[in-house]
């Protein structure tokens, strides 16, 4: 769970949640349409088609779940700068403000990453001014993402890995389940969401989610 780097001027710790929302329980408020963002830092990761394996996963996921994509606004930059100085989230942020829905990125360091993330040593603590520049930048707008907020460095790195790899590279036996539904069923879990519900919001049996988590 990512928290700011310290506590100053009596102000509490934050988490990713106080500022992201989990897609998944926008839902039931009867959201059927969002603008999806998408990000990569490095030239070669664009080259390689990362952005568009993000877009793809990120599309038919949400389509799992009945939320369609009404935009989508990618871009090559880093995580760390401002959100005011990344020109494809400032116009992912206008239109889903124009058009007053949701803004969905597939997990939170597409946003937004601390100034020294590590996602080998588990790390990415995002600092108090990182924080509330990002609440006076998503003001106004609902910002979401896919796998749970508060997911660890480590779990968005390899949700992010095996997109990268392309959804129709795998070779071997097939896969019956992404490795990000399964962390999605340990996030619910961790915030205390029944097994049986876990179960029922994924489609799986119950003895399937036990084994899980």
């Amino acid at each position: 769970m990512d928290f700011v780097q310290n506590r100053h001027d009596g102000k509490r710790l934050h988490k990713a949640s106080d500022f992201f929302r989990d897609v998944f329980d926008l839902k039931p408020e009867g959201v059927s349409t969002v603008v999806i963002y998408c990000r990569v830092s490095a030239r070669n990761q664009a080259e390689k088609g990362n952005l568009l394996n993000q877009r793809r996963h990120l599309e038919k996921r949400l389509a799992e779940i009945g939320i369609d994509a009404l935009l989508r606004v990618c871009e090559r930059n880093s995580g760390r700068r401002s959100p005011w100085d990344r020109p494809g989230l400032v116009k992912a942020k206008k239109l889903a403000d124009r058009f007053g829905v949701p803004l969905v990125a597939l997990c939170r360091n597409r946003f937004q990453r601390g100034p020294n993330a590590n996602d080998d040593a588990n790390t990415d603590t995002v600092s108090q001014d990182q924080w509330e520049e990002w609440a006076e930048f998503s003001e106004g707008v609902t910002f979401a993402t896919y796998l749970y907020p508060d997911a660890t460095p480590r779990e968005q790195k390899t949700c992010l890995m095996d997109v990268a790899r392309g959804e129709g590279r795998h070779i071997g036996r097939p896969r019956k389940i992404d490795r990000d539904i399964i962390q999605r069923a340990i996030g619910w879990h961790r915030r205390g969401v029944p097994k049986r519900e876990i179960a029922r919001r994924l489609n799986r049996r119950d003895s399937t989610i036990r084994r899980w988590i």
